[in-house]
């Protein structure tokens, strides 16, 4: 038996097969088979999996829980036991995704030995994710809405595995919350992206792709510096560390590099919002490389673009404008500039990357270095009824604060607008292993794969600063007339080409708002328009601005589906009707 539900699991899930074979055998599980009734129960650590009488019964009332529950798209299987619950999902809920976290690979190993599971594992509804760490699992929930999964924790396996299950419980919920908090941004700053990115298409036109800068400074290290309190014991030596590392600043930090008497080899600026230009008021002199992406603020680059390395568009507009203008090069995005400026480092293949300001918390109670921009714009707004401590004690106790562990065990205070970045970093640690990433200030947060070092530990490293200069210094920083001339005259093209899209767009959601406003719409009718838009490229750009409305409307269960799909199509109009506006204003 064990050796078919191997070879159905080979083929569903090719190369899993081999890692559970090498597992062996699990020496703490008991298997009996009722004589009566066929039926195989499982004991694991003197403790029933399943239920001892009737394991069939107890998966049907489990599934039954799920299926009385609204809108549930994803069932999450902490373990796989006997497989009773997972292969009841499978046959009763048709339109459900099943994914099966299971730490223990000897003990699922030992189960496929007593159960036909063929049908189980080849599956096509069916996730495995095996003696892998959690994030894994996650990736696959990322653009799920936390309503539609649905978790099923056994107790006796999840007390078994109880730390891997922890993890995995924290993981979905920092995955969800992450969600949340891109949906809520998404609705705030939406309009905002697509109208940088209009106006920022010249930037596109002379700006070189980050793609080039690919591994361009292998065997050095590099210093990345950002916003934190942690910043300020840094910043002394800084003029020292500059000529061993490579310095990658953050918008927050420039100020505080140049005020030390450095100026970063490379800036990264990534926010769209006015108020986070304010930063660069007194960076004006600065000469550093700047690397963005095209929906950053339009301030940004009047001030500091005279050199512009880009990244790939993170939103579908800037997708389409870029399709015909080569490879930019894709940077992470967690949330925070500093992930962008972290996995820019890690890019350019460094040898290991130190981080100063990196702090994900309130080290000593503070939000940010000495002197920063948002320190300076408190003393501003403060006045003796209004003391700038009562401001840091609202901006500390804003994000539902709680206390973790920094490097050294002790207790620091963070906050749940953190939590996101703490988790793109403790991930990100585990998927880039051979990336040695250090952190100089032992009261940061902590976080699992990331070591902790001093400042002097990088003073002991040989100067490199001619060696880094020389290969900054190798790369053209500027296109010339000719080509920004036809990469403008093809920006140009791709938004003709998007016009004409987006008026085809408009005229099929006509049409279907035309057929629903009839008593009996023909529903023929609507699923030809659906593989019309499906089959428009400008459809992902249309519905950029809408999907949380979308996801809002779908998820309303109250709504009948004509009514739903009234809704969406007046919603993507809208849309239409926004990025029209939007580009002929540009063109004026």
């Amino acid at each position: 038996m064990r050796d078919q539900n191997l070879e159905a699991l080979d083929r569903a899930h090719p190369g899993l097969a081999d890692a559970v074979r090498r597992a062996g055998a699990c020496t703490e599980a008991d298997f009996a088979v009722d004589a009566k009734t066929g039926v195989v129960s499982l004991r694991a650590s003197g403790t029933y999996v399943h239920s001892a009488r009737d394991p069939h019964r107890e998966a049907i009332r489990i599934i039954q829980d799920v299926k009385r529950s609204e809108g549930i798209h994803v069932i999450v299987f902490f373990g796989f036991g006997l497989g009773y619950h997972v292969e009841e999902a499978l046959r009763s809920c048709q339109d459900i995704h099943c994914i099966v976290y299971e730490p223990d690979t000897a003990l699922f190993h030992e189960t496929l030995k007593w159960r036909d599971l063929r049908h189980v594992l080849g599956s096509d509804r069916l996730s495995l994710f095996i003696a892998c760490p959690p994030e894994h699992a996650a990736m696959l929930l990322r653009n799920m809405h936390r309503s539609q999964v649905y978790a099923v924790r056994l107790r006796s396996l999840y007390s078994r595995s109880k730390t891997a299950f922890e993890q995995l419980d924290r993981v979905i919920d920092d995955t969800f919350r992450r969600r949340d908090v891109n949906r809520a941004t998404l609705k705030r700053f939406g309009r905002r992206w697509v109208v940088n990115l209009v106006t920022n298409m010249g930037v596109l036109a002379r700006a070189r792709p980050v793609a080039e800068l690919a591994d361009l400074f292998r065997g050095i290290p590099a210093l990345v510096l950002a916003g934190g309190p942690g910043l300020d014991e840094v910043l002394p030596l800084l003029p020292e560390l500059a000529g061993r590392c490579l310095i990658i600043a953050v918008d927050t930090s420039l100020v505080a590099a140049l005020r030390s008497g450095v100026d970063p080899d490379y800036t990264i600026i990534v926010d769209p919002q006015y108020w986070n230009t304010r930063h660069l008021d007194l960076c004006r002199a600065s000469n550093s490389v700047l690397v963005s992406e095209s929906s950053t603020h339009p301030r940004v680059f009047r001030l500091l673009g005279s050199q512009t390395y880009m990244c790939s568009s993170l939103f579908p507009l800037g997708r389409y404008l870029e399709e015909n203008l080569g490879e930019f090069g894709s940077l992470g995005a967690g949330g925070s500039v500093s992930t962008t400026a972290w996995d820019f480092a890690r890019h350019l293949g460094v040898s290991e990357i130190y981080c100063a300001g990196l702090d994900l918390g309130f080290p000593g109670r503070n939000t940010h270095f000495r002197g920063s921009f948002f320190e300076e714009r408190s003393l501003s707004y403060c006045d003796r009824l209004y003391p700038t401590e009562t401001m840091a004690w609202r901006y500390l106790n804003s994000g539902t604060p709680f206390y973790t562990k920094d490097f050294t065990g002790s207790q620091v205070l963070t906050d749940e607008r953190m939590r996101v970045y703490h988790w793109w970093f403790e991930n990100q640690m585990s998927l880039h292993l051979t990336t040695e990433t250090v952190n100089l200030n032992p009261n940061a947060v902590g976080i699992p794969g990331m070591a902790c070092s001093r400042p002097e530990d990088i003073l002991a490293k040989p100067v490199r600063r001619p060696d880094i200069d020389a290969r900054i210094r190798s790369k053209d920083l500027m296109r010339d007339d000719v080509e920004q001339s036809m990469r403008r005259a093809t920006i140009r093209d791709r938004l003709a080409r998007l016009a004409e899209q987006l008026e085809t767009l408009a005229g099929l959601c006509g049409s279907a708002l035309e057929e629903l406003s009839g008593s009996q719409p023909d529903l023929t009718v609507l699923d030809k328009v659906d593989a019309q838009i499906m089959g428009i490229d400008a459809r992902d750009v249309a519905g950029f601005l809408i999907q949380h409305a979308v996801e809002d409307v779908v998820l309303d269960a109250s709504l009948h589906p004509v009514e739903k799909s009234r809704q969406i199509y007046t919603h993507l109009l809208e849309s239409i009707e926004r990025h029209r506006d939007f580009l002929s204003q540009e063109n004026e």
